[in-house]
């Protein structure tokens, strides 16, 4: 069974965008028989007030940066497939960034999901890190599922 990790902004987003498209995401995937992982397992037992403040950084409680660090490197590492989906983002996201980079050093297939003017669209990620890149997460997703079923990639009619 191939693990997927969900990778997207968190710093700046909506709980709806954060969690929206990772809710979709995870139960299409998990329906291909893929084992999926997001970065938001857990965090909820970080936060005193019970809820994530997802509005800057400098909010997190002490500790959580290390830990959360600790757990993301931990979970793309033992993945086979990073998800990432910048739809939307306005600024570029560092952690996803960082996150990204380790899935690069570690070889690891992203697919990733982005707008023609996105923020992330950066030569080397687009040119060096990056597998198939989608612009929709329909696109993204499909590509996972026929992969998961004959090991070939689909028709990119949704490639930017």
């Amino acid at each position: 069974m191939n693990t997927v990790y969900l990778l997207g902004p968190i710093i700046g987003t909506s709980k709806q965008d954060m969690l929206g498209w990772r809710g979709e995401a995870k139960e299409r995937l998990r329906s291909s028989g893929y084992k999926v992982l997001s970065p938001l397992t857990g965090e909820a037992l970080l936060w005193p007030h019970k809820k994530i403040d997802t509005t800057a950084a400098s909010r997190y409680p002490q500790g959580v940066g290390r830990s959360t660090w600790n757990a993301d490197r931990a979970r793309i590492k033992s993945c086979d497939i990073v998800l990432a989906n910048f739809l939307g983002s306005k600024k570029v996201s560092i952690g996803s960034i960082i996150e990204l980079t380790w899935a690069f050093e570690w070889s690891k297939l992203s697919v990733l999901i982005m707008s023609q003017r996105n923020p992330h669209r950066h030569p080397w990620i687009r040119e060096v890190m990056a597998g198939p890149i989608f612009k929709t997460l329909s696109g993204g997703i499909k590509y996972l599922e026929a992969i998961a079923v004959d090991g070939i990639g689909v028709d990119n009619d949704e490639d930017v």
